[in-house]
């Protein structure tokens, strides 16, 4: 059997000092997200105090200690106990916040003209992938439009108050090649409006369309929600896992710990999407992070995992893409050779090098910086 690697050590997922408590909360309370209970013997973690709450707040993942030491699986101490539940109330508070202010903005949008918004991560899953939607809190809003609806959707949610901190790098440039723009309002409720689900080469891979194909629906204080399919669910779980930052959060692979014990989803259905995305060795990387979760066992999983073996360019690729973040570093240059003709390659080059003096000046930035910032990125990455 072909020994499991992993592109970064599930041991360095979080930097608490708690890693081996928050996996296994991950790994014993993601069964309760379709209705099982975890299984095995109670642990005892109230000698460990309030810090571990603490980074528990830190992860979100109050919810699922809360269920945890409800259900009896993790022993906690009173004073444990006290403030979590302070932190749950508030998380909760914020999730019904957000939730509001989704509702505000999905009736202003329809107003607008521009219905075709899918609502992605927190509340689609609270309300559509957990046994209790209290389980699942979040602490923005991510909401997924056309490209083509990007600059207008913008300007709605401005005239509604939220603050775009710096404009687009060029004109257009957003609705074709931005993963996504980031506005905020002065109640602090942010708002991530994207494109696509993620940034780099695989943001050119995802076919967009499949984004908005056979939407579900939930219901938020009478107003229609759309997710995207379940299997689009559970890719952008994967995705978000490796994708997303360069150490995997746990809620993220917790949500696609779920979504692979779910017997609802097929592994058949979901390899064929990712292979379709081009976007296999992603799924693959993200399996690992589960995989090697303490206790967990997938055999439908563990099998398809065993037969794969992603390239080194796939795995550079990714570890580049987690490296860089959002930012435009080095990877993104590898976009260039991905995107489909050579007025798009163009178009990308032009305002990821030469960006506006309206977006440099807002960022507080000049093109002299950003060609240093440039030339230092590449010393780090040559070991210069």
């Amino acid at each position: 059997m072909r020994r499991m690697t992993m592109l970064v050590d599930s041991d360095q997922s979080v930097d608490h000092g708690f890693g081996s408590q928050l996996e296994h909360l991950v790994a014993t309370t993601a069964p309760m997200v379709q209705g099982g209970q975890s299984g095995g013997q109670p642990v005892d973690w109230s000698h460990l105090g309030v810090a571990l709450v603490e980074s528990v707040r830190v992860e979100r993942l109050t919810g699922a200690l809360m269920a945890a030491s409800e259900s009896g699986a993790v022993l906690l101490g009173e004073a444990q106990v006290d403030l979590l539940e302070r932190h749950h109330l508030d998380a909760l508070a914020w999730c019904m916040k957000l939730e509001d202010r989704l509702c505000d903005v999905s009736e202003r949008l329809a107003v607008s003209g521009i219905t075709d918004l899918r609502v992605v991560k927190g509340p689609a899953v609270a309300h559509l992938d957990e046994l209790e939607p209290g389980l699942r809190t979040f602490g923005d809003l991510d909401l997924v439009v056309r490209g083509s609806d990007i600059d207008r959707t913008v300007e709605v949610l401005v005239a509604m108050g939220a603050d775009r901190p710096y404009p687009q790098r060029r004109p257009g440039f957003d609705g074709r090649f931005a993963k996504s723009v980031t506005l905020t309002f002065s109640d602090h409720v942010e708002i991530d409006l994207h494109r696509t689900i993620c940034d780099g080469v695989h943001a050119v891979r995802v076919p967009v369309e499949r984004l908005f194909d056979d939407p579900v629906h939930f219901d938020l204080a009478g107003v229609t929600m759309s997710a995207p399919t379940r299997v689009v669910r559970v890719l952008h779980a994967a995705y978000h896992a490796m994708l997303g930052s360069p150490i995997p959060r746990l809620m993220s692979r917790r949500d696609l710990l779920g979504y692979l014990l779910s017997s609802e989803v097929e592994v058949d259905g979901v390899v064929s999407e990712a292979e379709a995305w081009n976007g296999t060795a992603v799924l693959h990387e993200a399996a690992a992070s589960i995989l090697s979760l303490p206790g967990v066992s997938l055999p439908r999983w563990k099998a398809w995992f065993d037969e794969v073996d992603p390239s080194p360019s796939e795995r550079r690729i990714i570890m580049a893409q987690r490296r860089d973040g959002s930012s435009y570093g080095r990877s993104r240059l590898r976009v260039v050779s991905e995107l489909p003709n050579w007025g798009d390659r163009w178009a990308y080059a032009a305002g990821v090098l030469f960006p506006s003096r309206e977006h440099l000046s807002a960022r507080d930035m000049n093109r002299s910086k950003l060609l240093q910032r440039g030339a230092r990125r590449q010393r780090r990455d040559h070991g210069g």
